[in-house]
Formats: C-alpha cells, sequence, structure tokens
C-alpha cells in the first residue's frame, strides 16, 4: 500500500474503521429486514445466506438475461 497509494496500512484502517462505522447503521438495517423477509435470526448464518439470496439476484437479472430465450441464444452460439 505504502508504494502504490502512499500511505501506510495504519492509515488504510483508518480509512477502512471510518467506512465500516459510517455505513454499519445501513447494513444494521438490511440484515433486519432480510432475516425478517428470509424466516427469522437463521437466515443470517454464512451457510443460508447465499441460499436465500439467489433467488432474488435470478430475479433480478432476469430482464437481462432472460430463461425463455435460452435455447434461442445457445442455438446462435453455434452460428457465430
Amino acid at each position: 500500500v505504502t508504494n502504490a497509494e502512499g500511505f501506510g496500512k495504519v492509515a488504510l484502517f483508518e480509512i477502512l474503521d471510518t467506512l465500516e462505522e459510517g455505513t454499519r447503521p445501513i447494513m444494521e438495517a438490511a440484515r433486519k429486514q432480510f432475516a425478517e423477509e428470509k424466516g427469522g435470526d437463521n437466515a443470517l448464518e454464512p451457510w443460508n445466506q447465499g441460499f436465500l439470496m439467489a433467488g432474488d439476484v435470478t430475479r433480478r437479472m432476469d430482464p437481462y438475461f432472460p430463461f425463455e430465450k435460452s435455447v434461442e441464444q445457445w442455438g446462435r452460439s453455434f452460428s457465430a
């Protein structure tokens, strides 16, 4: 960090600590909302979060990668 950015680890962690402190209320609110939507504190366990969030991410990405066009796009990939 010192060579590339001109400051050391102490300064870097001061910046990161400030960032974490400033975003902590947003993160806590998001975790609380996620737990309420997905079934309680069990949803906040690290091994459950990826599974429980997968459906939301897929749903949000669907307009960009619609499943109904997947066979057509697969077929077109051979003609390129």
